[in-house]
């Protein structure tokens, strides 16, 4: 295959998850220009280890390995703990977002950060990034059963934090 095909075929396969790619990753680092070279990140390895892609079919499954594994290893430490950040405050443009919905989806982070690792990924391949529960199972290398417990679980996590009831 020519460089010109791989790239052909890279860009064939991307563009209808693009959208899917770019809202987990935001939602996993909460911060576009962090969202941003994450992205950058996540295709460059994904272009760069295109041919070891046995299966086309799962490549959207291919990019949230890649971005999970990333940002484990990017920002394993670096994790956001103040209740209010001016900076990053000033740094989300306005989109006519009531105040009320921006203050909500703080808050629905900081939730999101008391889940363990596994639990917040598999909440979020789920809900944000629309993936099946086999597909999770594929990126997570765990058991169905555990796949649909940490969703489960997340999110009654979740529900009980923000006193949502169901």
């Amino acid at each position: 295959m020519t460089s010109e095909e791989k790239q052909q075929e890279f860009m064939a396969l991307l563009n209808p998850v693009q959208h899917k790619i770019e809202r987990y990753i935001l939602s996993m680092t909460h911060n576009r220009d962090t969202a941003r070279d994450l992205l950058h990140d996540t295709l460059l390895r994904a272009y760069q280890n295109f041919d070891s892609l046995r299966n086309k079919e799962a490549f959207l499954s291919y990019l949230f390995t890649i971005a999970s594994n990333v940002h484990k290893r990017s920002f394993r430490h670096k994790k956001f703990r103040a209740d209010y950040d001016e900076d990053f405050a000033m740094e989300i443009p306005d989109r006519g977002t009531m105040p009320d919905t921006a203050a909500d989806i703080a808050i629905m982070y900081r939730a999101m950060e008391t889940l363990s690792e596994p639990m917040r990924e598999a909440v979020l391949m789920f809900e944000v990034g629309g993936m099946s529960l086999q597909e999770i199972q594929q990126i997570q290398g765990s058991t169905l059963s555990n796949i649909k417990q940490r969703v489960a679980r997340g999110r009654r996590r979740l529900a009980e934090l923000l006193r949502v009831h169901e």
